[in-house]
């Protein structure tokens, strides 16, 4: 329990110091807005004109997105607010406090996600430094990184599917304790209540109870349903929000609200080069380390075949479902955002090898982790869409189903956005160095809008670092208080960083002796 407390704080500190304290995406703004309106009004509808992804409905407009992210995050609006009133912060920039505070939330999210990975590796019975290697590859070392300084789905749904494994394979360590059913059944169905495609996975996680049931109970169907009712109840709560959720907002339980917003039309090879092979979206380009799972999963799939199997059907099915997607590249993102949440399956397989790897293998792992982390230093430092409007395809200048739609930075490698972001944050940085720094004008207005900035000053974004502790600066705030923090932050992450070096080092190692 000590552990896990401080490999929370550790990954905390991490994600807040590299946070932006901003919500620009229309993603982020929409989920945002629902938030606002279920903190305030309790209500679901958003005000309109501000995104065009939603649907009317009598009158009301109401976004295309599940209702679970915005409900997770009304206790941050409500911190967000009261730190506002706080504040020394004209009322027209308040807003901006609000956001800046909700924009944390993912941070959060990915500590959760760090301790559950760290726990599954010691659980699948590796030793303390391995399992902390994993975890601070899967944190810094893959695209999930720059994704907890947003408020995007992606890491959420990481922390529901890793945990409804995590439980799952908890119980089939401790097949006499119900209660880690119930908690795999209420991940799945709080994923489900945060994406409805989460449903692909939850088939998979049913297949593995039932198998381990099947082998427990010696195929005894009477024992198996009943086992199964522990993880159905709770998940079925998931499924029983969205139905309210979807009546709520348009009389009618199966209408998700996706009128026109959403299809699988896209030619499979397209959807499979893109996510695998693309220079502009890779899954191994952004997340290196995935590179050794191809020998990874043969090493696993020695001791623990039922898990593997797992995994890989994870992995695979959802790689081939957002293949077919219109949008197979989640667009406003950086890398394939749709494989972020199995990306901790891949990263799991590896530590099997790692385990009894030699030093040259894992002086190579170290390597593709750090090239990982210098990957996603552009990422973090660069906000997406400042690079897609500088080399012009943002706004869109063709529709998603278009086979030139963003054809630059997916498919040219000189237009790769990990090499254009680096491009432009050196060249920030020699300009900050000369002094010159954007001065950017807030609009004033209203601050609701995805980019409350004057428009005829937005092109200076270019010129930006996309971190909360610049931002005050850019705007004219000539108060050395962000700085102050960023130095107590990084002067704490300094300390735990020590402090968990020597409870990584002191835990006793342990070996796997169990076979699944």
């Amino acid at each position: 329990m000590k552990l896990g407390w401080n490999i929370f704080l550790f990954f905390l500190l991490i994600n807040i110091i590299a946070g932006g304290g901003r919500l620009p995406s229309s993603d982020e703004t929409s989920i945002f807005l629902m938030t606002e309106n279920i903190a305030l009004h309790g209500k679901l509808d958003i005000p309109p004109g501000i995104i065009d992804n939603g649907s009317f409905w009598n009158g009301k407009f109401y976004s295309w997105y599940e209702v679970g992210q915005a409900a997770f995050a009304v206790p941050f609006y409500y911190a967000g607010y009261a730190a506002a009133q706080l504040l020394p912060v004209p009322p027209q920039y308040q807003v901006l406090v609000i956001k800046a505070v909700v924009s944390t939330f993912n941070a959060f999210i990915g500590a959760i996600v760090a301790v559950l990975l760290f726990s599954f590796s010691k659980k699948l019975g590796y030793s303390n430094r391995p399992s902390f290697f994993l975890t601070l590859s899967l944190c810094i070392g893959t695209n999930l990184f720059p994704y907890l300084k947003s408020f995007m789905r992606e890491p959420l749904l990481s922390l529901f599917l890793l945990g409804g494994v995590y439980f799952l394979f908890s119980y089939k360590s401790e097949p006499t304790k119900k209660k880690w059913l119930v908690y795999a059944g209420l991940f799945a169905g709080l994923g489900f209540l945060t994406k409805v495609t989460f449903a692909l996975n939850i088939v998979f996680l049913l297949g593995y109870l039932v198998f381990i049931l099947w082998k427990e109970h010696r195929g005894s169907p009477p024992l198996i349903v009943k086992e199964c009712f522990y993880f159905l109840v709770p998940m079925g709560l998931g499924f029983a929000g969205i139905l309210v959720y979807n009546y709520l907002r348009f009389a009618n339980i199966f209408d998700l609200g996706y009128h026109g917003g959403t299809a699988f039309s896209t030619p499979i090879y397209v959807g499979l080069y893109g996510q695998l092979l693309s220079s502009g979206k890779s899954v191994f380009l952004y997340a290196p380390l995935t590179i050794l799972s191809f020998w990874g999963f043969a090493s696993f799939y020695r001791v623990c075949k039922t898990e593997a199997i797992l995994f890989l059907s994870l992995i695979l099915s959802n790689l081939i479902l957002y293949s077919l997607y219109v949008s197979w590249a989640g667009e406003g993102s950086w890398g394939s955002r749709y494989l972020i949440p199995v990306l901790p399956f891949a990263i799991l397989s590896i530590g099997m090898l790692l385990n009894n790897a030699t030093r040259l293998l894992k002086s190579f792992a170290v390597i593709l982790t750090l090239l990982g982390f210098f990957v996603q230093i552009g990422g973090t430092a660069i906000y997406l869409g400042n690079y897609h409007r500088e080399i012009g395809e943002f706004p869109y200048q063709r529709t998603f189903d278009d086979p030139e739609f963003m054809y630059k930075s997916h498919f040219v490698p000189n237009y790769s956005p990990v090499l254009g972001h680096w491009r432009m944050a050196l060249r920030n940085l020699n300009e900050h160095l000369q002094g010159n720094i954007p001065q950017i004008s807030l609009s004033g207005g209203d601050q609701l809008k995805r980019i409350p900035i004057q428009s005829s000053e937005q092109e200076k974004l270019f010129h930006t670092f996309d971190f909360w502790f610049s931002y005050p600066y850019y705007s004219g705030i000539k108060s050395p208080l962000p700085l102050l923090i960023l130095v107590i932050l990084v002067g704490m992450l300094f300390g735990q960083g020590l402090r968990m070096r020597k409870l990584i080092n002191s835990g006793a190692d342990t070996k796997l002796t169990h076979k699944t």
